[in-house]
């Protein structure tokens, strides 16, 4: 039951089983090396390898042990060596997950010729070969690709110690679950995986039944120093049973992660191509599968899909969030069944491997080509740049530790980001982290700690946004900045967000005689604002400009409203940022109560580019499609001159004395945002 084969002949394919095979790893070479020089920096995960790997295996071993939710150790001391003969760049650091890529074909076609025949190996072969998951994480500097291989081989080395029981092919399999284990914990899914087939077939199998006893005590004890070493693997059980199911939750993972499996991530595909391809392969894929449990073959790989299946529920008791690599070792059995279904389509094996190539081959790469133009892996770098470019130093005569811009880096792991790109930059900056460790995620106190010492030591905070799901989930960092400073940039990258804040300074100028009324909505008691005073010297572009709003609510206000506040030179040029006021608890205007006041804050950032000369300041109160709001009353030296838009006073922009250079600029040599937010 379950071990019944198809014949090993070549079952009509057009040519040599070899040479299709020879063709398929030569295309997947060629589709796992191509362009990766121009990937982009490291992504997170990446630089994380790079700077595990930069210490001695015994420390890294002993930095991984006490990190949580880490994986094992042995990929970082294998990247170790690879490293210090090959160096960092990321070209060659990623090179080194390209071979277990490539060796991923032979061993998808060997694995099903033994369960098929050749046919079903071949096609399989080719699917894996141009599957854009495998390719992508096939060109990632961790250990997601080399541990499918292991995962993979393990299945075939039982598969074959089934047919030919010797010791050394059973030895062979320990050797390969005890390394694939130690270089990720899913490779134990294959374990997982030969137990599940050998409870239905044991009758048949004692044997085999006695001998995985074997390699899994004999596993079990090569892991043991591990488990008994790791304090991060006691420190990670904490979070277990966290997580929560939904049934909304379950179905997005499914939608999601099928167009994961078959098309590639959803940040590399892309239009209806992938919709198409997906219900095509994944309805062979599926047919396959069905076929195969009808006619009790290939029993292994059925079990081996459930097992990963239970491996992302296990993930999702410890509250992780679904991530695509969760399920790449489905990819090869997946591309195994639907090469099955394939081989039962009653016509000539020329064409069908031509339909093959053109739907299975050629459509997830078309689907994903986006991958293989513009797709950037990581751009940190530009993030850093743009602090490094923009930072103010401290006035000459205050104390440069003191007055000199600061970075505030809320989100694990990026301090080593910062350190890779910019190793000598926390010279010229003070870096503040927000929480120092993940997790857990920071607390209120640590936030209004940090961030009260580091607004009142420095004129401005560089804020990097990042992971913080994990390491800020209830949203404490930006509330208590957008509540307490002026906000002046805030652009979204592929790594993170940056943001600019502006802290307390002299020089500003008052409207506060008078108010004004947003209609059925609080009353603007006062506009404070960095505008012109003759008493003090013109602003500096490649700076924000800082605008006050001070609120009280006459009314229960039952709707929300933001404001746009700009700057337009006498040139037409303008710059301006629209944004929501909050309460101190962060709460929304329609949430205010009756007698409540509440103060706006928000800087108009003014590039380094910026025209010199006198600007104009305007405000406009929106609704909620957007539409200025005319307000009521007066509010001394500001003019409602046209409906809706209040002019607030003048404001002088010099150029930067510093020779800041501007944006555009910046963005063209390092890469600009995603978008501004």
């Amino acid at each position: 039951m379950w071990t019944r084969r198809f014949g090993p002949g070549d079952a009509g394919l057009p040519g040599s089983a070899t040479w299709w095979v020879a063709f398929a790893v030569v295309l997947g070479t060629f589709l796992r090396v191509w362009r990766i020089d121009q990937m982009g920096e490291f992504d997170f995960d990446e630089v994380a390898s790079v700077w595990y790997a930069r210490q001695d295996p015994g420390e890294i071993i002993a930095a991984i042990a006490g990190a949580p939710f880490e994986h094992p150790p042995l990929y970082y001391v294998l990247l170790h060596y690879w490293n210090g003969t090959f160096g960092e760049s990321e070209p060659l650091v990623r090179l080194m997950s390209v071979p277990s890529g490539v060796l991923m074909i032979p061993v998808t076609y060997v694995l099903g010729r033994r369960l098929f025949n050749n046919f079903t190996g071949v096609v399989a072969a080719l699917i894996v070969a141009a599957s854009p998951q495998l390719i992508f994480y096939s060109r990632e500097a961790r250990m997601y690709s080399i541990a499918t291989l292991f995962g993979l081989l393990a299945l075939y080395l039982f598969v074959r110690a089934l047919d030919d029981g010797r010791p050394r092919t059973w030895i062979g399999l320990g050797g390969t679950l005890v390394v694939g284990t130690y270089l990720d914990y899913s490779v134990l899914l294959a374990m997982a995986a030969i137990d599940l087939y050998l409870l239905f077939t044991w009758r048949s199998h004692r044997r085999a039944a006695a001998y995985v006893l074997g390699l899994q005590g004999f596993l079990a004890l090569a892991m043991l120093p591990w488990l008994l070493s790791s304090q991060g693997i006691a420190n990670s059980l904490p979070a277990w049973a966290t997580g929560e199911f939904s049934v909304g939750m379950l179905r997005h993972t499914a939608r999601t992660a099928w167009l994961d499996l078959t098309v590639g991530l959803e940040n590399i595909r892309g239009g209806r191509t992938s919709l198409g391809i997906a219900a095509l392969l994944g309805a062979a894929a599926a047919g396959g599968y069905l076929l195969a449990a009808r006619r009790q073959a290939a029993g292994l790989l059925l079990a081996y899909l459930p097992a990963v299946a239970a491996g992302l529920m296990l993930l999702f008791l410890f509250d992780k969030e679904y991530q695509p690599r969760y399920l790449m070792m489905a990819i090869p059995p997946m591309a195994i069944f639907a090469a099955h279904a394939v081989s039962q389509v009653p016509l000539s094996r020329s064409l069908l491997v031509l339909a093959v190539l053109v739907l299975f081959v050629a459509g997830p790469l078309y689907a994903s080509r986006f991958y293989y133009q513009d797709y950037r892996r990581g751009d940190y770098r530009a993030i850093t740049a743009a602090i490094d470019e923009l930072a103010l130093p401290a006035p000459t005569q205050l104390d440069p530790l003191k007055y000199r811009d600061a970075v505030i880096l809320a989100g694990p792991w990026q301090g080593w980001y910062w350190r890779h790109y910019f190793p000598a930059f926390e010279e010229e900056v003070d870096v503040w982290f927000l929480p120092d460790e993940v997790p857990p995620g920071v607390r209120w106190e640590e936030v209004d700690d940090k961030l009260s010492r580091a607004s009142r030591n420095h004129r401005r905070l560089w804020v990097v946004l990042s992971a913080l799901r994990q390491s800020d989930p209830n949203g404490y960092v930006e509330r208590w900045l957008n509540v307490n400073l002026w906000r002046a940039r805030d652009a979204a990258y592929r790594n993170g967000i940056l943001q600019l804040y502006l802290t307390q300074s002299g020089g500003t100028v008052d409207r506060d005689d008078g108010a004004l009324k947003v209609p059925d909505g609080p009353r603007i008691q006062a506009i404070v604002f960095d505008g012109f005073r003759a008493d003090q010297p013109a602003q500096e572009a490649g700076d924000g400009v800082r605008f006050t709003f001070h609120f009280e609510a006459d009314d229960v206000t039952d709707f929300d409203f933001s404001l746009r506040v700009w700057l337009e030179h006498t040139d037409g040029t303008v710059y301006e940022r629209v944004f929501t006021p909050l309460a101190v608890d962060g709460r929304r205007p329609a949430r205010w109560t009756v007698g409540e006041r509440a103060v706006g804050r928000i800087a108009v950032w003014v590039p380094a580019g910026a025209p010199s000369g006198r600007y104009e300041s305007y405000l406009s109160v929106l609704d909620a499609t957007g539409q200025p709001m005319v307000l009521e009353g007066e509010l001394w030296g500001v003019f409602q001159d046209d409906p809706g838009v209040i002019r607030i006073g003048p404001v002088l922009i010099e150029e930067s004395s510093l020779g800041l250079r501007d944006d555009a600029d910046i963005f063209a040599e390092f890469g600009g945002p995603l978008h501004d937010r």
